[in-house]
């Protein structure tokens, strides 16, 4: 018997040839396909970083927003409290301090001095002659009040206490009595001196 062994095939440098052509198309594949990917991120990259940018000035102009909105809110009450406050310690017609602001005033004090002055028959010149006459004497008599108290280095704080009712208060250690004798004396004459002038009397 013949071992007889029967085989197609080709030369080995085409095998070759065929590996290297292959080897070669892989590898430009796996260029191109990285040169996609690195393109690819580049422009997401940009594309992120510009959002991000934008959304982060957004964010920092919404915030800056926000901050103004709550500073101007906080100094908004700030000067409403303010305002209220003074609206308690204050006399709406005259601009004085009130009876309230007296009381605070006096717990604050070691040597309260007080001296009150009030209008004669006040109800009367209501009666007479109006609320708007009577208001106008209040008004011109609380300025030459307050030209008084702080004149003469007196020093005294004037307060509206009542319709007609007017107080003087001064803090000195030394209770010189002879000096609020004087300081009386100029007042009531200051007072009793004064001329005021109410436009428009009418008489029935």
């Amino acid at each position: 018997d013949w071992n007889w062994i029967v085989a197609t095939g080709m030369y080995i440098d085409e095998l070759d040839q065929i590996i290297a052509d292959k080897k070669k198309e892989l590898k430009d594949k796996i260029a191109k396909d990285t040169k996609f990917i690195i393109t690819t991120s580049s422009i997401l990259l940009i594309v992120f970083s510009i959002l991000s940018l934008f959304l982060s000035r957004s964010i920092i102009s919404i915030y800056n927003k926000y901050k103004q909105d709550i500073i101007k809110k906080e100094m908004d009450l700030e000067n409403k409290n303010k305002e209220l406050i003074s609206q308690l310690y204050t006399d709406e017609l005259t601009g004085l301090k009130n009876r309230k602001a007296l009381m605070k005033r006096l717990k604050r004090v070691q040597y309260p001095m007080v001296m009150i002055i009030d209008i004669d028959s006040f109800k009367n010149i209501n009666e007479l002659y109006g609320v708007e006459t009577g208001n106008e004497i209040l008004k011109q008599l609380a300025k030459k009040l307050k030209i008084f108290s702080q004149g003469n280095g007196y020093g005294f704080d004037l307060f509206r206490i009542g319709s007609d009712e007017f107080a003087l208060l001064n803090d000195k250690e030394i209770l010189d009595i002879e000096y609020y004798e004087e300081c009386v004396e100029k007042l009531l004459l200051t007072v009793k001196t004064s001329r005021f002038f109410v436009p428009q009397i009418q008489e029935d």
